[in-house]
């Protein structure tokens, strides 16, 4: 997460919803490309001032930026690590089961498959309660 005084703005394209595997951990990522820049760069205008300095042994601030960093590629990115980083954030004493899309009131009405006003598991609904609910548990 970057500094929200920065103004960094990302796209997401959600390309499909589909039947989670129980057997693998999420969130995940299954794509991507180039590194994050690094903590408290500035914004994209400070990152790309970053990116011009560390490129030019010449520039007055080269130095400065490798004491302060390190050496540092962009175009690194690493499927693995990200995963990695993804399941300690998110799992760090356990993994969750994912339940599957037919009990994921959430899943269900973003992938438009709920076929009862109500999603069948909150027990509110007669159908539900008597056990002839089409998305009973």
């Amino acid at each position: 997460m970057y500094d929200f005084g920065d103004d960094w703005e990302h796209d997401l394209l959600l390309e499909a919803i589909l039947q989670p595997d129980p057997n693998i951990p999420y969130p995940r990522c299954i794509a991507g490309e180039r590194n994050c820049p690094p903590e408290d760069v500035g914004g994209s205008g400070g990152y790309e001032n970053y990116l011009v300095a560390l490129a030019d042994p010449e520039d007055e601030e080269h130095e400065d930026l490798l004491a302060w960093r390190g050496p540092f590629d962009p175009e690194a990115f690493s499927l693995a690590a990200i995963n990695q980083q993804l399941q300690k954030k998110f799992h760090p004493l356990r993994v969750r089961t994912v339940r599957p899309l037919r009990h994921n009131p959430i899943l269900q009405k973003v992938a438009g498959q709920i076929r009862h006003p109500c999603c069948g598991l909150c027990g509110r609904c007669p159908e539900y309660r008597q056990g002839s609910h089409t998305n009973s548990p």
